[in-house]
């Protein structure tokens, strides 16, 4: 067996017999090894306290208010965060909050919907001549309307009450014989009129 000197025993943990000089020995044990002496076992300790305080500083209290920028303020910094964008983004349900992303996106999509309606056709009892006559009166239900200028030679002049005039800035839309108005935007009452004669109005209204 190879010898080992003093030092690499006690290194290695062995079990030392030494000579004391008068035909007796003392046994030496060393602390090498994974235990180490006292004095280095102490170290040890007070290097792994030293090290777990500094991981409980940066880790924070677990409390209300941890202390800023450890790793719990962060957390709870985030979990803020995610509440207030839980709550811009609504709930999953068929009446999201009122102006959340999900409500908006509800709009949009009933709104992208085509509308379906029923018509009701133009019946004035009076057509319109050289004097104002309502065709289609105000309807906030209204989603389409639609006026055609049947006569053969008058314009029909259309406008939004019966201050409407078949002269240049007295209208706003001249129908010119066999013209049609198709109106998808708007609610407004339109009333018409003639420079001379009477008109020939068709057309309906969707509501």
């Amino acid at each position: 067996m190879a010898e080992r000197s003093f030092d690499e025993a006690r290194a290695l943990g062995l079990k030392i017999v030494t000579d004391d000089g008068d035909g007796t020995g003392s046994l030496n044990t060393s602390g090498g090894g994974g235990g180490g002496g006292g004095d280095a076992s102490a170290a040890n300790q007070v290097l792994q306290i030293v090290e777990e305080t500094a991981i409980n500083t940066r880790i924070g209290e677990v409390q209300a208010s941890p202390t800023a920028n450890t790793l719990l303020d962060r957390l709870k910094t985030l979990a803020t965060s995610f509440t207030s964008l839980f709550a811009l983004i609504g709930e999953v349900q068929a009446s999201p909050t009122s102006n959340t992303v999900l409500d908006r996106l509800k709009q949009l999509l009933t709104n992208a919907v085509p509308k379906k309606g029923t018509k009701t056709s133009f019946g004035v009892g009076t057509q319109p001549d050289t004097t104002a006559r309502v065709i289609f009166a105000a309807n906030s239900s209204r989603i389409c309307a639609v006026i055609q200028n049947n006569h053969a030679t008058n314009s029909l002049y259309l406008g939004k009450d019966n201050t409407v005039t078949a002269s240049i800035g007295g209208y706003m839309v001249c129908l010119p014989p066999g013209a049609v108005l198709v109106d998808n935007d708007s609610s407004d009452a339109w009333w018409g009129i003639t420079s001379t004669g009477t008109a020939a109005v068709s057309g309906y209204e969707v509501a």
